[in-house]
């Protein structure tokens, strides 16, 4: 089948999403590839570590480039009519509004896919949609946050899943944009699966605990459950459970091995209102 659209991708220089400082653009017609790529001075010419280690660029590379106000049209005419596509899109388009927004420049009317959303409807039952698990399993060269780099392999991508789906463009993009948020969520949930819960995870199960008024000695408890027992995907469900009112239930069959994971003695197990079982010291 015969497709036509843009692959893109941009760099951010440090924590404002509007600061691009790299965009790579890969188009592909009917099999004929053209890409280019533009460094972009973000405003102030102001990298931080975090971003520099993961590009490689500094401000020594953009100090003499145009700022996206002046960069974006000659990419936006690269890309023409073209449907854009980027791996997790959302990201891009909110990077790409935002820097049309600071240089008060007006937003295009582009028709956007996602290759992670695209990717997650091909291989449903992956744990893992990031784009260096993609292009390695189905031997894409990739330099990961080269912005070039990063938009080839994106039509890469999208032209494997294409040739497994036997369908054009659209149909595609029409099919991965239906049920976007439950596939995103249920691919998140296998993400996180067997792996132990994060610090971050058990702070906020603490505390919207304490906001529900229970006692500092069961969340201690409930903390340790779950620490011991419960997976990152387990905890994630749990606490969107409490978000929304709903019971969370923390269960184990006797006293006396609540005592030996938690290395505490309790008097009482009793039922209380937001645990289908709840331990009381």
């Amino acid at each position: 089948m015969r497709h036509s659209f843009a692959a893109i991708d941009f760099e951010t220089a440090n924590g404002r999403i509007h600061s691009i400082c790299a965009i790579g653009v890969v188009t592909v017609d009917h099999g004929a590839v053209r890409e280019r790529m533009w460094l972009v001075r973000p405003p102030g010419n102001r990298y931080v570590h975090e971003n520099t280690a993961l590009h490689g660029l500094t401000a020594i590379d953009t100090r003499t480039a145009k700022p996206f106000a002046d960069v974006w049209p000659e990419a936006k005419r690269f890309i023409g009519n073209r449907t854009v596509i980027g791996h997790n899109m959302r990201w891009d388009a909110k990077a790409l509004e935002a820097a049309l927004a600071y240089y008060d420049k007006p937003v295009p009317r582009l028709r956007k896919g996602c290759s992670m959303d695209m990717a997650i409807l091909v291989w449903p039952d992956r744990s893992d949609y990031k784009l260096p698990a993609l292009c390695s399993d189905w031997g894409i060269d990739l330099n990961h946050h080269n912005a070039l780099s990063d938009a080839r392999a994106v039509a890469e991508l999208v032209k494997v899943m294409l040739k497994i789906e036997k369908c054009d463009l659209s149909e595609l993009l029409k099919r991965s944009k239906k049920g976007t948020s439950r596939r995103r969520e249920e691919a998140r949930l296998r993400a996180m699966k067997e792996k132990p819960p994060t610090e971050k995870q058990l702070n906020l199960m603490a505390t919207l605990l304490h906001e529900n008024g229970h006692s500092d000695p069961l969340i201690a408890i409930v903390r340790k459950v779950m620490e011991a027992e419960w997976d990152r995907a387990e905890v994630s469900i749990g606490i969107e459970a409490v978000k929304s009112g709903k019971d969370i239930t923390i269960t184990r069959p006797s006293r006396k091995q609540l005592k030996a994971l938690t290395g505490t003695r309790f008097s009482t197990i009793s039922r209380g209102n937001r645990f289908g079982v709840v331990f009381t010291v």
